[in-house]
């Protein structure tokens, strides 16, 4: 019940925020919507939804007078904009253009959209295939598996070289060069 209490003013205080500057001038705040099931539902002339509850318990909490007002969703933006209405409380996508004409307070609802692009040609998917071998990354883990390698090689050949000297014949070039794909380095 706490975590609940705290949420909920967090929220309160932060839709706040998002509250113009007109609502100083008048008692009532007008609150622009569109119909965004499951958000705003206007069924049979009543409001329910998430974010109509989530409104209405912000206004009796912070003891607010509003008025919905039905309108186009591109109307409402612009409403908000001109200042015709205080508040729009339909979900928004939050994108750098609106940002630069209205704020925001932070997203309370979190979806699994995503972005979508053009896929890639066979020859795009192989070119980043290849390039992948070229980070600098991916050649520092080599040069570590390569060293890795020859610490091994090195470490079994000295160890084993006086108790199998029929298997380490021709020294440690002969060694390595065993270790390297078994072909010997003349």
């Amino acid at each position: 019940m706490l975590h609940t209490r705290k949420f909920l003013m967090v929220l309160l205080l932060l839709l706040s925020v998002g509250i113009s500057n007109a609502q100083t001038q008048k008692d009532t705040l007008l609150v622009g919507y569109t119909a965004a099931p499951p958000f705003i539902i206007n069924k049979n002339a009543t409001l329910q939804g998430i974010n109509i509850w989530l409104w209405k318990r912000v206004a009796k909490d912070l003891d607010l007078k509003y008025r919905f007002i039905p309108m186009g969703f591109s109307t409402m933006l612009d409403s908000l904009k001109n200042g015709s209405i205080d508040v729009s409380i339909n979900p928004l996508t939050i994108t750098s253009e609106r940002s630069n004409k209205m704020e925001f307070t932070h997203s309370f609802y979190a979806s699994n959209s995503t972005v979508a692009v053009a896929e890639l040609s066979s020859f795009q998917k192989i070119y980043q295939f290849i390039e992948g071998f070229f980070n600098i990354n991916f050649l520092k883990g080599l040069l570590l598996l390569l060293a890795i390698i020859l610490l091994f090689g090195f470490l079994g050949w000295y160890f084993e070289r006086k108790a199998n000297p029929e298997h380490f014949r021709g020294g440690i070039k002969r060694a390595f060069g065993t270790v390297f794909g078994g072909l010997p380095l003349h």
